[in-house]
């Protein structure tokens, strides 16, 4: 193949490749830094996905490791190939990888994690099928450093209509099980004021350009270790979630103090009453929201009332430790007259209040 520099970034080389068949549908971005241990893996996994008109964009950042060596050890022709001497990080590296994608579909896959054989395909045929969706995310399984499952899968909201109000909470996505719209992200769509949360950024954007949706069933793999992107800078990570939600907050007219965040984050992570947090305390919190909703009208009405439900239900749920309490204040609340609950659900959350009481 030849190799040759691009003219537009002194510090980058390009293998381009001609592919051996029509414009690819779907472009495969990957980002690597360092990823000589499992890049294989995860290079093997697009390779042999069951849909096969996509192009795989690789961007070595700078990597000081085997990285290189083994990704130029592939010969397949859908491999290209971008590679730089400095570490510029994951925003930069996607944004590259996004701006430099022919294909109509962009699909994000982290250099540590791994495709499930189908997933391009059942991604591809959902965008096809559902012209207002421009984001589609899956339920990912968990796997460890020896690829072996964790026996978790992290099954993340799955309804359109649900979604926007739900990231308002947390990030719903799994970065490497998203698939999105090219013509929708425009140039360099990964902003990087919030790393690592750049993902979470960019679907609280989109959210309000498109629909967004979740498979439920697992297309990717995630890998937990002690090198993974997301576990190395915890404290940064969480301080740029919680700017991603301070500007959704924002977006309803409210500027939550420092006890709210704490409040709102401890919602997003589903835990229950402790000596920090109380039943009172988050029922004030969560009639804020609603009244914000209503006053600025940023989300649907209905789907607000169901997520602001859930969240209330977990966290009861999840204070079942302190009985009858726990489904008392459930109960009490307006919040908790919601019919969205399914009667099974109640039934064991019940039973669990009277166990303990």
């Amino acid at each position: 193949m030849q190799v040759w520099p691009s003219p537009e970034k002194a510090n980058i080389q390009t293998r381009y490749v001609v592919m051996n068949h029509c414009e690819p549908k779907i472009s495969v971005v990957m980002p690597i830094y360092n990823g000589e241990a499992y890049v294989q893996d995860a290079l093997n996994s697009v390779l042999a996905q069951t849909r096969t008109d996509f192009e795989l964009i690789v961007i070595n950042d700078g990597s000081t490791d085997d990285t290189l060596r083994i990704v130029q050890s592939y010969s397949d022709p859908r491999i290209r190939l971008l590679s730089r001497q400095v570490n510029r990080g994951l925003a930069v590296s996607r944004n590259e990888g996004v701006d430099a994608a022919t294909g109509q579909y962009i699909a994000m896959l982290d250099s540590d994690d791994v495709a499930i054989s189908n997933r391009l395909e059942v991604q591809s045929n959902f965008l096809d099928k559902h012209q207002d969706v421009g984001v589609v995310g899956s339920w990912v399984q968990v796997i460890g450093k020896d690829g072996a499952s964790y026996g978790e899968t992290w099954r993340f909201e799955t309804s359109p209509y649900r979604l926007p109000v739900a990231l308002l909470f947390h990030n719903c996505f799994a970065q490497s099980s998203v698939m999105m719209r090219r013509d929708l992200l425009g140039k360099s769509p990964y902003r990087q004021a919030y790393p690592p949360a750049e993902d979470y950024d960019l679907w609280t954007r989109l959210a309000f350009v498109t629909r967004l949706a979740n498979i439920p069933k697992p297309l990717v793999q995630y890998r937990y270790h002690s090198e993974g992107t997301s576990r190395k800078k915890a404290a940064i990570a969480e301080e740029s979630a919680s700017k991603v939600i301070v500007t959704q907050l924002e977006s309803l007219g409210l500027r939550p103090e420092h006890h709210e965040m704490r409040i709102h984050r401890h919602l997003g992570r589903g835990l229950g009453c402790d000596d920090v947090v109380s039943f009172e305390m988050v029922e004030t919190w969560l009639e804020k929201l609603v009244l914000a909703n209503k006053d600025s009208e940023r989300y649907d009405h209905d789907a607000f009332g169901e997520v602001i439900h859930e969240r209330w239900f977990a966290f009861c749920r999840a204070s079942s430790q302190l009985g009858l309490k726990a489904l008392k204040k459930y109960r009490k609340s307006p919040m908790g007259k919601q019919n969205s609950l399914r009667l099974k659900v109640f039934c064991v959350f019940a039973l669990e209040c009277v166990l303990r009481k």
